[in-house]
């Protein structure tokens, strides 16, 4: 077999690493089925010349033996390397462990020492005195922010050591082989792969937008942060959005697997039930002219029931998770009528759903409410409460045969067959049918009428259940809950730019669609134990203008050039 090093592939889009592969065996002549196996070790943006600009790459390739690689060797991007594509550490063969060895120190070096032992089949014994990474992050917060130092737990000793609030050696690009075995595990145990070779790291960039987000009250236009980002300019944002080397998908996995850890914490504290709620918005932009060069992608007339008739945009699908009174955001996908149905795309959330730590319902309303959605809730071990519309078909006591409509059924009822309760101090009339809905058996159904509106036309409302456990009222008051999902709407239009976001690509959407989610949990998770946005918000607020106010003051007291002061926070000479 040979290895070959393949570089100076230049590509203007961002593609899959397999879409790398194929084009650099095209370009150096190399049939895909010599192919073996590849790697790609380098990838970076060339933006020398703003009116061109690419990717560069580099790539490993194993070849099968039969390939006549001197052909390939004549061209000055094509190197033979002797390493093998994966590499292994094995300890000396002299070397016995007649006790399990003892590490002092959970750092790098003592974790790292670790793993080395344990894919040697050694099972080491790690001491540290400090902290894990949660509780050590408290007390380096309490240090920083009040001066009180925990001498077991601070920025040194604890889980990680001084490594794990400082990994500048591994995206300087110091030439150490270490960095790369560092990189190596961190990939091996979950890590992006793109981690080994992209050159740029991009968390800088997202500081910068979530900032913006927070002190303006984002508008959506893209120099509202480049107007807050220090020495960034406007196009560094741009290329942040559209076609920068970072995974927008990996951030949402994060996201996700972050609120589920704590909305199950919730579930298991609390022993109270698990709601997944669904819901979608129109984020209304205007309709561009026919000669229109660039005009914003996956735009197209939905229904908007808010002004009843139809508005160019994008119909945007949010779900939450919820569990005694902590609502989080979940997922968020723009709805395109030609990929899929916003049914299919449902099914596909709940799919993804861990099953629920007690009971678990999804809440949805009466556009949801169908066979489709009924079965995958199930099949995910959830239960289903929603709204329903009142022509759907029932098959009651009488009607065995061609069934009848709900809001038949409920002016053919006197105010006797109806029960008045009171759901969150509002008083309603329900009846309650269990039995057969036209397109599911044994489900437990619930007309309702506002108290001064009893049969008075539009005001009956019905709701289903497949939990037929549950009595109506519980049904009605937990139906309640999918309310949440408004103050989300309101929230993300007023402060997060959720109806004025004005990136144009579906790539440079997406990620803006996920980075407001990440900072709506993040004013959440900011409000110190109430988790409500509003007052995180505000205090993400006031403590970024405080920032400023502390950077302005220590860097004028250790004598800083007023003028470099004005230049760091874009403020004109």
């Amino acid at each position: 077999m040979f290895t070959v090093r393949l570089e100076n592939i230049k590509i203007r889009q961002d593609l899959s690493n397999d879409e790398v592969a194929k084009i650099a065996y095209t370009k150096f002549n190399i049939p895909q089925e010599s192919v073996t196996d590849y790697k790609i070790v380098k990838k970076s943006i060339d933006a020398r010349d703003k009116n061109d600009i690419f990717y560069n790459y580099s790539i490993v390739v194993l070849l099968k033996e039969n390939f006549k690689v001197s052909k390939l060797l004549k061209n000055k991007n094509a190197s033979l390397i002797e390493q093998e594509l994966k590499q292994k550490t094995v300890l000396h063969n002299d070397l016995k462990f007649y006790n399990r060895p003892v590490i002092i120190g959970a750092g790098p070096a003592g974790l790292f020492c670790a793993l080395t032992l344990i894919e040697n089949s050694v099972k080491p014994i790690i001491v540290e005195q400090g902290k894990t990474v949660e509780e050590r992050q408290k007390d380096v917060e309490l240090f920083l922010k009040e001066r009180m130092l925990n001498t077991f737990s601070n920025v040194q000793f604890g889980e990680g050591g001084a490594g794990t609030f400082s990994d500048g050696k591994l995206t300087s690009g110091i030439n150490s082989p270490y960095c790369k075995t560092v990189l190596e595990g961190f990939v091996k145990f979950g890590a992006p792969e793109q981690i080994l070779y992209l050159t740029k790291p991009q968390i800088k960039h997202l500081e910068n937008v979530m900032n913006a987000m927070i002190s303006k009250g984002f508008n959506g236009k893209i120099s509202d942060v480049a107007e807050l980002a220090p020495a960034k300019h406007r196009t560094s944002i741009t290329r942040f959005f559209s076609n920068s080397c970072w995974d927008e998908k990996l951030l949402e996995r994060a996201l996700k697997a972050y609120i589920v850890e704590l909305i199950w914490d919730r579930a298991r504290k609390a022993k109270q039930p698990i709601y997944f709620i669904i819901d979608d918005t129109i984020s209304e932009k205007t309709k561009p002219s026919s000669k229109a060069i660039n005009p914003i992608q996956k735009c197209s007339f939905h229904n908007s029931h808010l002004k009843g008739k139809n508005v160019y945009g994008h119909q945007i699908l949010v779900s939450l998770l919820s569990c005694d009174g902590l609502v989080l955001p979940y997922s968020i996908d723009i709805y395109d009528k030609e990929s899929m149905s916003k049914i299919k795309l449902t099914q596909k959330l709940i799919a993804t759903l861990p099953k629920p730590e007690n009971k678990g319902y999804v809440l949805c309303d009466s556009w949801y409410s169908c066979k489709d959605i009924f079965n995958s809730s199930e099949k995910a071990g959830y239960g289903y409460i929603g709204a329903l519309k009142t022509n759907r078909v029932i098959f009651p006591e009488g009607h065995k045969r061609l069934g009848i409509k709900l809001h038949q059924l409920a002016t053919s009822l006197n105010i006797e067959d109806f029960d008045l309760v009171t759901v969150k101090d509002t008083q309603y009339y329900i009846y309650n049918y269990v039995g057969n809905l036209k397109d599911r058996s044994n489900v437990s159904i619930i007309l309702s009428y506002p108290k001064d509106a009893f049969q008075k036309d539009k005001a009956l409302k019905a709701f289903i259940s497949l939990d037929q456990t549950l009595n109506p009222l519980d049904t009605l008051t937990q139906y309640t809950d999918r309310w949440a999902i408004e103050p989300f709407f309101r929230d993300c239009k007023t402060y997060l730019g959720l109806d004025g976001y004005q990136v144009r690509s579906e790539k440079s959407i997406n990620r803006y669609l996920v980075i407001m989610l990440v900072n709506y949990t993040y004013c959440k998770i900011y409000s110190k134990g109430s988790y409500h946005f509003n007052t995180g918000y505000k205090a993400a607020k006031k403590d970024l203008e405080k920032s400023k106010v502390i950077y302005i003051y220590e860097a004028a007291a250790s004598g800083t050039p007023i003028e470099e002061i004005f230049e760091s926070l874009k403020i004109a000479c």
